[in-house]
């Protein structure tokens, strides 16, 4: 539905690919329950900066997908500086 809304309303949909790096490494070394809780975690942050039109989609074990609808008017988050992370 989703990406059927550019051909009816004139919309730019954005793909954004996510993959949170040493996932593994941090399951072996802390745990799986640990490693789900820091999924959890992540989705968290990543919902709460989203508007409520995106869609953000588990797309493997530690990759994420987000749908942007109307990508042309999302503001971008900016990274802290001297860090990666945007959330």
């Amino acid at each position: 539905m989703l990406l059927a809304l550019p051909e009816r309303d004139g919309l730019q949909v954005g793909v954004i690919m996510l993959d949170l790096d040493h996932l593994k490494q941090f399951n072996d070394t802390h745990g799986h329950p640990a490693g789900d809780e820091a999924l959890k975690t992540f989705e968290r942050a990543a919902q709460g900066a989203l508007r409520e039109s995106d869609v953000l989609a588990g797309y493997g074990g530690e990759e994420f997908v987000i749908l942007a609808r109307d990508a042309a008017r999302m503001p971008l988050p900016q990274p802290d500086s001297g860090s990666n992370a945007l959330f």
